[in-house]
């Protein structure tokens, strides 16, 4: 679940992987996002997208969505995504993460690796392995840093570039931090 910049709009996010928006003064269902897979598409991450009124969901179903956070009356759920990657990972997505700054998704998942995409094009910047599946994902902002950490325990700092224009920093892809348990 996430709020909206101004905490006005719940969104939730299920096991079946529906995604719903509520109004919080008067608890009542605004609008429904296009669902993940039912089979297997329990969603596991939301992000807002803040100045953009994006929302950014992830699922098991191994997929990015970027959603319109608009009430357009004429349109169905599927017409409100923006974009969107399907089978971003080998195994299910376990945990995001976004950075509105950097302008840049991070999808942590079961087959072991993190990866950064860039939020406007959904393509993919750059990949990091864990020796286990992935549990934790997580922007340091509003620093160039990303940290992640594994089922083993094992926490990294890794520095992430940013998309297209801007030039890689000299030390990104590189691990600043690791720390085992």
């Amino acid at each position: 679940m996430v709020f909206d910049e101004h905490h006005r709009k719940l969104i939730l996010g299920s096991h079946q992987g529906e995604l719903k928006i509520y109004d919080l003064q008067s608890g009542i269902m605004t609008q429904e996002l296009e669902e993940h897979n039912a089979a297997d598409g329990e969603i596991s991450f939301i992000g807002y997208g803040g100045e953009d009124h994006t929302i950014i969901t992830c699922g098991w179903d191994r997929t990015i969505k970027v959603h319109m956070d608009e009430v357009v009356h004429h349109k169905t759920p599927s017409q409100m995504v923006k974009r969107g990657k399907p089978e971003c990972h080998k195994k299910d997505i376990i945990c995001g993460a976004y950075a509105h700054n950097l302008g840049l998704i991070a999808t942590g998942s079961q087959d072991c690796k993190v990866k950064v995409w860039d939020y406007e094009r959904v393509i993919l910047l750059d990949e990091f392995i864990h020796k286990h599946e992935v549990q934790i994902v997580h922007f340091v902002k509003p620093f160039p840093l990303m940290l992640s950490s594994d089922s083993d325990g094992t926490v990294y700092i890794w520095v992430v570039r940013p998309p297209p224009p801007f030039k890689p920093h000299a030390s990104h892809k590189q691990c600043v931090v690791m720390l085992k348990n």
